[in-house]
C-alpha cells in the first residue's frame, strides 16, 4: 500500500494526519490508527495550502428576525439584482414614468400577481404592468420594457439578471472532495480539498454557505445549498436566471440577502437525496447527499 492508497483510506474515514505521522503508516498499522482515532471533523475557517488559499465567508445568522429585519433582507436582494440588471439596461424610476406616453425601461421588485400582469414596485413607487406573468413569482427582481399608458405600463419584454454569456470560466489546478457526514440531529457539510499527500477539512453550518478558493489572481467561488423543498434542474436553472435561489420564508436568518447569486459562484452543491448534474452557462450543478469529487481544472466530477 503506497502513501497515496493510505491517504485515499484515511479521506475515506474522514480522519486528518500530518506530514510526520503519515511517513509512519503502512498496511500494517492503517487499520489500528483508523480505529483508535476519534471520528471527530477539523474546524479550519482561514486555510492556506501552498499557493491556495480556501477561506469559508462569514455569514451571520440571527436568532430571531423582527420586521425591520426583514425589510432589510428585500432591500438589499432588491439592490443587489438590480446592480446586475444596470448592466444590461437602462432603466429610469417607477415615479418618472408618469406622464411618458413612449417606451421607457424600469426595474423593480415583482408585488401583488394579477390576472392580466403584475405590480412592480422600486423605492419610488410602483406600477400595474400588464403582461403575461407566466414563471413570475412574487419579489423576483426584474426589469421591464414597455409602453406607458393610463399609468399602466404595457410590457413588452420581461429582462432577467441571468448569466452572462461572457461569464468566465475559472479553472484550478486543484481536486475537491465533496462530502456529507450524518451527526446527531443535523448534518455536517464538509468540503475537503487535497493535493498529492495533503488533505484538509472545513465544516460549515449556515446555509447557504459560500467557500472562496484562491490561488494567486484567481477566485473560485462554491456555493453549498440545502433547499428546504427538492430542487431538480429545471428549478435551479430558473434560479440562475433570476440569481437568486427563492428560499422559503423560514430559512432567511439575516438581514443580507446570501440568497441572491451575486457574486455569481463557479459551482452550485445542492445537499438533497437526488443525485445529478448539470451544467448552465459554465457553472457546475451537483445534487447529492454522500461524496462527489470534482476536478477544478476540467470541472470533471465523480459521484
Amino acid at each position: 500500500m503506497d502513501k497515496q492508497e493510505i491517504v485515499s483510506k484515511l479521506l475515506v474515514n474522514q480522519l486528518l494526519v500530518s506530514p510526520s505521522i503519515l511517513e509512519k503508516l503502512d498496511e500494517k498499522n492503517i487499520e489500528d490508527v483508523i480505529a483508535s482515532v476519534p471520528k471527530k471533523v477539523i474546524v479550519i475557517t482561514d486555510l492556506k495550502e501552498d499557493d491556495v488559499k480556501i477561506r469559508q465567508v462569514k455569514i451571520h445568522e440571527k436568532k430571531k428576525m423582527g420586521v425591520n429585519d426583514f425589510i432589510q433582507y428585500y432591500k438589499n436582494r432588491y439592490e443587489k439584482i438590480k446592480a446586475v440588471l444596470l448592466k444590461k439596461m437602462d432603466a429610469i424610476s417607477i415615479n418618472k414614468t408618469r406622464g411618458i406616453y413612449n417606451s421607457v425601461s424600469v426595474i423593480g421588485m415583482a408585488k401583488e400577481l394579477t390576472p392580466t400582469g403584475f405590480f412592480l414596485e422600486d423605492e419610488t413607487g410602483e406600477i400595474e404592468v400588464i403582461y403575461n406573468n407566466s414563471g413570475l413569482k412574487r419579489d423576483d427582481v426584474i426589469g421591464v420594457i414597455g409602453i406607458v399608458k393610463e399609468d399602466r405600463l404595457f410590457g413588452k419584454d420581461i429582462i432577467f439578471p441571468d448569466i452572462p454569456l461572457a461569464k468566465k470560466i475559472t479553472t484550478m489546478d486543484l481536486s475537491l472532495l465533496l462530502t456529507t457526514e450524518k451527526a446527531m440531529a443535523e448534518a455536517d457539510y464538509i468540503i475537503t480539498t487535497h493535493k498529492p499527500l495533503t488533505q484538509r477539512h472545513i465544516q460549515f453550518t449556515t446555509n447557504p454557505a459560500i467557500i472562496k478558493i484562491t490561488s494567486g489572481e484567481k477566485e473560485f467561488i462554491i456555493l453549498i445549498y440545502r433547499p428546504q423543498n427538492p430542487l431538480g434542474e429545471p428549478e435551479i436553472r430558473e434560479a440562475l436566471k433570476k440569481r437568486h435561489l427563492g428560499p422559503t420564508l423560514n430559512m432567511i436568518k439575516s438581514d443580507e440577502d446570501h440568497f441572491a447569486l451575486e457574486p455569481l459562484p463557479d459551482v452550485i452543491w445542492l445537499i438533497q437525496e437526488s443525485k445529478w448534474t448539470a451544467n448552465y452557462k459554465g457553472i457546475s450543478i451537483l445534487s447529492f447527499q454522500g461524496s462527489a469529487k470534482i476536478n477544478l481544472n476540467n470541472r470533471e466530477i465523480n459521484l
